[in-house]
């Protein structure tokens, strides 16, 4: 992993690999505010395909730079796929930034058990990969 500031045209946020229901406007709008000048927050956690930079965290943040109108912001460059940042997604806000709700926890799994690979995965991984309780996915 490499950390550097790429152009925000060059991050891609439309290959399915956002995990949450949908994005929150209060959060963009508040992060948006809070770009002026220096960037605020930990730097977006993107993976790199060889051609494709893929946001795997860090969603709510690149929205809010496109809103401010920043040209480039700081990134922790992953060597993946598309897939390997979706992955990586899946449970990066259970140590920072906005919480999941229960309808993001519950998109991650859907989106998991719909896999043609990961649903074919036990319950208990299932689980440790969304970063949810095994009943969590059960139900």
């Amino acid at each position: 992993m490499t950390e550097q500031a790429l152009s925000i045209d060059l991050i891609r946020t439309d290959g399915e690999t956002q995990t949450r229901a949908s994005a929150s406007e209060d959060t963009v709008t508040d992060y948006a505010e809070q770009v002026n000048g220096t960037w605020p927050f930990p730097p977006l956690d993107v993976f790199h395909d060889g051609s494709d930079y893929w946001v795997a965290d860090g969603f709510h943040r690149i929205l809010a730079a496109q809103r401010a109108k920043r040209g480039s912001v700081p990134c922790n460059v992953h060597s993946g796929t598309q897939r390997d940042a979706f992955l990586f997604g899946l449970t990066a806000n259970n140590k920072h930034g906005l919480r999941r709700s229960n309808a993001d926890k519950r998109h991650a799994v859907t989106r998991l058990l719909q896999d043609e690979e990961w649903g074919g995965v036990t319950v208990r991984a299932l689980a440790d990969m969304a970063g949810v309780s095994k009943s969590f996915v059960c139900n």
